[in-house]
């Protein structure tokens, strides 16, 4: 089992490595001191995120349908047609990706070059505990959970607040949105989006482990900027990926499978 900075120095297989040797580990979450770190960073990652989604989502789901009926002049069914394709399936899972990388993924990253720069880890491991099974296995954990909760709390006010304030100030009435969103929802829609929100927490936590307990001596904001901006393009990586994989396209069309 490497040290977490070997896992950095090895590029794109490093986080491979690092997420086969933290998922052979899980077990760990059975010991209460593992458990204990689980919970925090469940609180760290949720919490901060889950507070700053409230008047974005239900803003987002409300511009969809407006300008869907007002602008194109299409009708409530196609309306809400779109609100599920853009928030279960696409702009929600993204978007609530990168709200918590903005909220949460930078206080962990700041957490976690600090404690590399104390020698927390080397503490660890001299008193006999592996900080892959103290620290990235619950954090990978607790990001992945997190994204899946953030993610499906975004779309439930995307698509509930949209469909309440759209007829509150729009010509449409909230029964004749929600028939049309009940009709077309789909166990699919649930799945896909369980699993895209999962790809970008699993994402999310191996940057923020890699970079910021395995990086080099530099100040906390240079390893936050680089963990963030490597956050970002992971998950668009695998949003790309799983677009191509699924539909058979990726980058909004533009790459199609022959």
């Amino acid at each position: 089992m490497a040290a977490i900075p070997a896992y950095r120095n090895e590029g794109p297989w490093g986080y491979i490595a690092l997420l086969r040797d933290a998922a052979l580990n899980l077990t760990a979450l059975r010991r209460p001191a593992v458990r204990d770190m689980f919970a925090r960073q469940i609180k760290v990652t949720g919490e901060a995120t889950l507070s700053a989604l409230v008047i974005r989502a239900a803003g987002l789901g409300t511009l969809i349908i407006a300008y869907m009926i007002h602008i194109l002049s299409a009708d409530a069914a196609y309306a809400v047609r779109i609100l599920i394709w853009a928030v279960l399936r696409e702009i929600g899972p993204l978007f609530a990706a990168i709200m918590l990388i903005m909220r949460s993924g930078t206080m962990l990253a700041a957490e976690f070059a600090e404690m590399r720069g104390r020698g927390e880890l080397d503490r660890l491991r001299m008193i006999g505990i592996d900080p892959l099974h103290y620290v990235v296995v619950p954090t990978l954990a607790a990001v992945t959970v997190s994204t899946i909760v953030v993610t499906f709390y975004f779309q439930l006010l995307a698509v509930g607040g949209g469909i309440l304030i759209s007829s509150l100030l729009m010509d449409v009435t909230l029964n004749e949105l929600a028939e049309h969103f009940f009709a077309m929802a789909t166990l699919s829609d649930i799945l896909y989006t369980l699993i895209k929100s999962a790809g970008f927490g699993i994402g999310i936590g191996l940057v923020l482990c890699a970079q910021g307990l395995g990086g080099r001596n530099d100040p906390v904001a240079q390893i936050v900027s680089r963990s963030v901006m490597q956050s970002i393009f992971a998950v668009l990586l695998f949003n790309a990926a799983f677009a191509y994989l699924v539909f058979g396209v990726a980058l909004f069309g533009i790459v199609k499978v022959p």
